[in-house]
């Protein structure tokens, strides 16, 4: 048994504790009003607190997260099943399958062999990898309109543990590569619940508009130049060239050649991940839940026969990160309960009236940012459309651009809890939550920094904010 020793606060952590109390107490002290409830200030502070705990790992993140929800409930403001209702959404079971999804096949080296061949195939340089995860990532996610996300941070994180990069410099950038192919339905394609929702908002308006999937990804053209300059530029900062993997290409075509034929662990772990792709790209037809085939293959590798998991596999999960998954996914829920979110979706309405269109386009980007912390992608999507129609009609311009911007704010992102597949990175331990925020933070910048300098201002020279009125 391992002795719990007292150990002394240090000054980091005190001024972490201080800065913490000031947040609660600042949210706390506000006035209450009609539209400011006592509910809605206990539900903000206690979320910003909790949230900063885990930013600022205080504690063991399991931790904060069951407090989160408690704090929620305690009072009675928010009932019990809304403040844990995190336990009962599909995101949550869908990161459990994967989680236990990839460490099933990868126990049995089907990954290890999926990796060695990968940078065989690009040429067996730390920059062939970062462009050959990159590319794989594009490709599996618009095949599979965006749902891709998973497998590709699952390969990812099994790659880098591969490689044996672990808490080091090297392994960001492979990793961050990836979750900007993740984010690429947001920034240079087409989300399909995206087109609907914007089109249906338009319409209840504009009855004879349209617009096409074509359409955004025209409007996203632009992105692709800051997609590459953003990845190059990272090359330059790790200076990658720098990067020698162990014994080179002939280390790996060796290390790749002692695996020798597949076993038959591995044609089954084949078979399943073949089958799951499958049923994702099946999908659209089917109308079945994306999520049941992640928990489902799971499932099959416990079953006789195939044997690719046992109980053993269970010790090896994060449960700690399950548990803030949980927690984190409850924030939508316990927000429009107790009112903060039409709190905020009417302040928007307010606020965004007072600029001009390029104005609004910016306001609207921050407003996405802001709301990232509180609601999904999802939420986002489906509460601020009405809103930023309504308001951009008002103002005489095209509705578009500011639902777009909406909608590329849903990548921009600061914690991993904001989006769930970016959970996966943690879970997987190839980066740690300071990391996350450090180096996604940075992309959060340069890629708000190129909207408001480039994109927005050449929208406005085409004549995208056009009034459809």
């Amino acid at each position: 048994m391992t002795a719990i020793t007292n150990k002394k606060i240090d000054t980091g952590s005190l001024i972490k504790w201080l800065i913490i109390l000031i947040v609660f107490a600042a949210i706390m002290f506000v006035p209450e009003t009609e539209t400011f409830t006592f509910a809605m200030k206990w539900f903000f502070s206690t979320t910003a607190v909790c949230l900063l705990v885990m930013a600022f790992e205080l504690m063991p993140l399991a931790a904060p997260a069951v407090a989160m929800p408690l704090l929620w409930s305690i009072p009675g403001i928010i009932p019990w099943e809304t403040s844990f209702s995190g336990w009962a959404n599909n995101i949550f079971w869908l990161m459990w399958g994967s989680f236990l999804l990839g460490e099933a096949v990868d126990q049995c080296g089907f990954m290890r062999r999926i990796a060695l061949w990968c940078v065989n195939k690009c040429g067996g340089t730390y920059n062939g990898i970062v462009w050959g995860m990159f590319f794989s990532g594009l490709v599996l996610n618009m095949l599979m309109s965006g749902s891709g996300s998973a497998i590709i941070l699952i390969l990812a994180c099994s790659l880098v543990k591969t490689l044996q990069l672990e808490r080091k410099a090297a392994n960001i950038l492979i990793v961050v590569s990836c979750t900007v192919a993740v984010g690429f339905i947001y920034d240079l394609w087409f989300s399909p619940l995206s087109l609907t929702v914007f089109t249906q908002a338009i319409q209840a308006h504009v009855p004879d508009y349209s617009f096409y999937w074509y359409d955004m990804i025209l409007w996203k053209l632009p992105n692709w130049i800051l997609v590459f300059g953003f990845i190059i530029g990272m090359m330059k900062v790790f200076k990658t060239k720098n990067i020698a993997l162990q014994g080179g290409k002939e280390y790996f075509e060796a290390e790749l050649a002692k695996m020798g034929k597949m076993s038959i662990p591995e044609k089954k772990a084949a078979v399943i991940l073949i089958a799951l792709i499958a049923y994702v790209l099946s999908t659209p037809l089917t109308g079945l839940n994306i999520n049941y085939g992640f928990i489902v293959a799971a499932l099959v590798c416990f079953l006789p026969g195939i044997s690719l998991a046992d109980e053993q596999i269970f010790k090896r999960l994060n449960f700690s990160l399950l548990i803030f998954i949980a927690s984190c996914l409850g924030i939508a829920g316990a927000a429009t309960y107790c009112g903060a979110t039409q709190l905020m979706a009417s302040a928007c309405a307010s606020v965004l009236g007072n600029f001009g269109a390029i104005g609004t386009t910016w306001a609207t980007l921050l407003m996405g940012v802001i709301a990232n912390f509180v609601l999904t992608p999802v939420a986002m999507q489906l509460i601020f459309p009405d809103i930023l129609v309504q308001t951009a009609l008002n103002m005489g311009i095209n509705p578009m651009p500011v639902l777009y911007v909406m909608n590329f704010s849903c990548d921009i992102l600061f914690l991993p809890y904001e989006a769930g597949m970016y959970l996966m990175v943690m879970g997987f331990g190839v980066m740690s939550m300071k990391d996350f925020i450090k180096w996604m933070g940075m992309k959060a910048v340069v890629f708000s920094l190129f909207f408001m300098l480039v994109v927005f201002p050449l929208w406005y020279i085409l004549g995208l904010y056009t009034p459809l009125l």
